[in-house]
C-alpha cells in the first residue's frame, strides 16, 4: 500500500490530538465549549482499527505484534506516569491538591487500573485500556486464524449492539450493563475498531459490498452507545454526536478514495507524528499550567489556552524526541535480537 497515501492517516491523527487538547482544556474552563472535540478519540480508535489490521497483514508473527504494542504503548506512557507525579507534587505546593497513593501510582504503571477498580492518574489514560482490549481481541483472531475476520468482529458488535438496545428497555439492565462497560469499555467502542478494519479492506477494493453495509452497521451500532454508554455525552447531544460521526466516517471514505491528499501538509504530519506523546501528557499538565497562568498571574483564559497549547506541542515533540522515539528503536533492535 502506496506509504504516501498512508500519511493521510498521520494527518488525522494530527488532527485528533489537537481536537482532544481543545475539547479538555475548554471543557475545563467552561469557555467556547469546543464539545465536538472528544470525537478525536472516536478518530483515534478508527485509526487503530485500520493501522493494526495493516500491521498483521504484513506480518502475523503473536510475538511481534504484543511487542510491538508494548514498544508502541508502554515507555512513553511510564514516562508520563512518573512527570504526572511531579504535576501532582507541584499542584500540592500551588494549589494545595492531594497526591495520589502508592497503590494508584502503582497500578496505574500497568495500564491495567480499571481492572482493579483504580482511578486513572490523568483522565484521558482510559482510551489506553480500550486500545488494549482491541489488541487482545486481535491476538485471539491471529491465534484463531478465522477464514474471514469480519465474522468474529461482526459477532462482536452484535453484541455490543444487543447490550446497547437492552439498556435501552430495562433500568435494571442497564444497571447491571453499566457496571460492566465501565471495566470493558471496549464493548462501547469495538465498531469503531471494526470500522477501521473495514475502510483497510476498501483501500483495497472500494466497490466491495459486504464491507460498506457493514461500514453501515458499524455506523448504526456506535450510534446505539450514545444514549447510555457514550463517556462524553453530556457535552454533547445524540445529533451534534451523530453528524461529526458521520463526517469522521465520510472522510475515511474520501481517504480510501485518495482523494485527502492535500492533508499531508507538514504541520499536520508533524502533530501526527507526536500526537501519542501529545494525548498523553496535554490534559493534567496543561489544565494545571492554564490555572497558574489564570490565577497566579492574572492571564486572559483564552490566551492562557493559546500558550500553554503552544507549550504542550513543544514538549510533547522532546517527549517523541527523546523517549518515544528512541523507546521504539531500541525495542525493535532488542527483539530482532533476541531472534
Amino acid at each position: 500500500m502506496n506509504n504516501n497515501r498512508l500519511l493521510v492517516l498521520d494527518s488525522f491523527r494530527g488532527i485528533a490530538a489537537i481536537s482532544v487538547m481543545i475539547f479538555h482544556y475548554t471543557t475545563e474552563f467552561n469557555i467556547f465549549m469546543f464539545n465536538w472535540g472528544c470525537l478525536g478519540v472516536d478518530l483515534f480508535f478508527i485509526i487503530s482499527g485500520f493501522v493494526i489490521f495493516l500491521s498483521v497483514q504484513s506480518n502475523d508473527s503473536k510475538s511481534k505484534f504484543i511487542w510491538n504494542r508494548f514498544s508502541r504503548l508502554y515507555p512513553a506512557y511510564w514516562f508520563v506516569i512518573f512527570w504526572d507525579i511531579g504535576i501532582y507534587f507541584f499542584k500540592m505546593f500551588f494549589f494545595d491538591s492531594s497526591i495520589p497513593n502508592l497503590k494508584r501510582i502503582f497500578l496505574n504503571i500497568t495500564m491495567l487500573q480499571v481492572y482493579f477498580n483504580e482511578i486513572n492518574l490523568d483522565s484521558p489514560f482510559w482510551t489506553l485500556q480500550v486500545e488494549i482490549a482491541f489488541y487482545v481481541f486481535i491476538l485471539i483472531i491471529l491465534i484463531l486464524r478465522p477464514k474471514k475476520i469480519e465474522i468474529p468482529c461482526f459477532i462482536f458488535s452484535l453484541i455490543c449492539l444487543t447490550i446497547n438496545v437492552l439498556s435501552l428497555y430495562n433500568d435494571n439492565v442497564l444497571f447491571f450493563l453499566k457496571k460492566i462497560t465501565v471495566i470493558f469499555k471496549i464493548l462501547t467502542y469495538f465498531p469503531l475498531f471494526f470500522a477501521g478494519i473495514l475502510f483497510f479492506k476498501l483501500k483495497t477494493n472500494p466497490k466491495l459490498l459486504l464491507p460498506n453495509l457493514l461500514i453501515l452497521f458499524t455506523f448504526i451500532t456506535q450510534l446505539t452507545t450514545f444514549p447510555n454508554f457514550y463517556k462524553n455525552k453530556e457535552v454533547l447531544n445524540f445529533i451534534e454526536y451523530s453528524f461529526v460521526l458521520a463526517i469522521i466516517y465520510t472522510l475515511f471514505y474520501a481517504f480510501i478514495l485518495n482523494k485527502l491528499l492535500f492533508l499531508t501538509i507538514q504541520p499536520l504530519l508533524f502533530l501526527g507524528k507526536i500526537s501519542y506523546s501529545l494525548y498523553l501528557i496535554h490534559n493534567l499538565t496543561g489544565v494545571f499550567l492554564i490555572n497558574i497562568l489564570v490565577y497566579k498571574f492574572k492571564l486572559n483564559i483564552v490566551l492562557a489556552i493559546f500558550i500553554v497549547s503552544l507549550m504542550m506541542i513543544f514538549i510533547s515533540y522532546s517527549l517523541y524526541l527523546f523517549v518515544e522515539k528512541p523507546s521504539i528503536k531500541y525495542l525493535k533492535k532488542l527483539y530482532k535480537w533476541q531472534k
